[in-house]
C-alpha cells in the first residue's frame, strides 16, 4: 500500500466521523510517518484523544487496528528513505557509493524543479510583489507542507499566513481578504476538496488566485497561475 492510498482512507472516513474521530483522522493523516515507530498511547496522546478513540478512528479508515496501520506505515520504508532504500538494495556497496546514489538523484529533482519552474519565475515573483497580503491554504496531509511555505514567504515578503482550509478559522481569513490581496492554494496530492472550496470562495473577494499542485494536477476555475511541481513518484 502507498502513503497517498493510506492518506485516502483516512479522508475517506472524514466525513460520517464524529468530531473526536476526525481529530484523529486528522492527526493521523498529517503525521503519518510518526505512526510507523510509536505505541498507541503515545500518537493517541499527541492527536490529544483517548486510545480507544483512536483505534475507532483507525477502524473507520478500513484498517483492522492499530498494529495492523502500523505495519502498512512500516511497510512503506521511511519515505525520506533514499539512501535506506539504496543501502537494502545494494547492502555490499560502501557507503559512499549509497551517499553518492542519493546525491546523484536529488540533484537530478532538482534539476528538474528547476526546468518546470524557470518559465514561470517572472511571471511568479511579480505576482508575489504585487500582493499587499497572502494567505496560504492547505488540509490534511498538505498541511505541513503549506505551513512550511508560508514560514518562508513571511521570512521574505512580511505579510503571509498560513490557514488550514477545515478550519473554523477559514471563513474568517475569507472574509476579511482584499482585493489587492492574494491567496496560495496548495493541494499535493491533489484531492483537497475543502482547499478547492476555499479558493472558490476567495475569488470572490480577490482575483489573485496560486494554486500548487504535481504535474497532472487540474488547476480549479478562476486561478490566476498555476505553478505544478513533480513528486517523489513522478521523479
Amino acid at each position: 500500500m502507498k502513503i497517498i492510498e493510506i492518506h485516502n482512507k483516512l479522508q475517506g472516513a472524514l466525513p460520517k466521523a464524529s468530531p473526536r474521530i476526525q481529530k484523529a483522522l486528522v492527526w493521523l493523516a498529517q503525521h503519518t510517518p510518526e505512526v510507523a515507530w510509536n505505541g498507541l498511547e503515545r500518537v493517541s496522546q499527541e492527536a490529544g484523544v483517548s486510545p480507544a478513540t483512536m483505534v475507532r478512528a483507525v477502524q473507520s479508515a478500513g484498517f483492522a487496528g492499530y498494529v495492523e496501520l502500523q505495519r502498512q506505515v512500516r511497510d512503506l520504508g521511511p519515505s525520506p528513505s533514499l539512501a535506506w532504500r539504496l543501502f537494502r538494495e545494494h547492502e555490499s556497496s560502501g557507503p559512499e557509493d549509497v551517499i553518492t546514489s542519493v546525491v546523484r538523484q536529488e540533484t537530478s529533482n532538482l534539476e528538474q524543479l528547476g526546468q518546470i519552474l524557470r518559465p514561470q519565475l517572472p511571471a511568479l515573483v511579480t505576482w508575489l510583489l504585487q500582493r499587499r497580503r497572502i494567505v496560504v491554504v492547505a488540509s490534511l496531509m498538505t498541511a505541513a507542507l503549506a505551513d512550511h511555505l508560508a514560514l518562508h514567504l513571511r521570512l521574505l515578503l512580511g505579510a503571509v499566513d498560513y490557514v488550514d482550509a477545515s478550519s473554523s478559522e477559514a471563513w474568517l481569513r475569507i472574509r476579511d481578504l482584499k482585493p489587492e490581496d492574494g491567496v496560495i492554494g496548495v493541494s499535493y496530492p491533489r484531492y483537497s476538496e475543502a482547499t478547492a472550496a476555499f479558493l472558490a470562495r476567495a475569488y470572490r473577494r480577490t482575483p489573485h488566485i496560486m494554486f500548487l499542485t504535481d504535474l497532472s494536477g487540474v488547476s480549479p476555475k478562476n486561478v490566476t497561475m498555476t505553478v505544478r511541481l513533480p513528486s517523489a513518484s513522478e521523479s
